[in-house]
């Protein structure tokens, strides 16, 4: 799905949870995530490597052109949810 700001946007549900959040940038800008875990911390994955942990109800996230930024819950990694379909 797209989103303001030049953003593409994909997320997983399942058993009533988000299981992470996929941000491409598609301009480079700063991104606003609302925290779908809450307040709880969060890691960011940076076009596949390990980046950074945030915490908050509001993410800020500065980003590059071109860029794939996976969040996921704090202790997750991206490659823990990936399962066939």
């Amino acid at each position: 799905k797209s989103a303001a700001g030049g953003f593409l946007v994909t997320s997983s549900w399942r058993q009533q949870r988000v299981e992470f959040v996929e941000l491409y940038s598609r301009a480079g800008r700063e991104c606003q995530l609302r925290n779908p875990w809450g307040a709880d911390p969060v890691t960011l994955y940076r076009n596949g490597k390990l980046a950074e942990t945030m915490e908050g109800k509001l993410l800020r996230l500065a980003t590059q052109k071109e860029e794939t930024v996976i969040v996921v819950p704090s202790g997750t990694t991206p490659a823990r949810l990936k399962r066939s379909v």
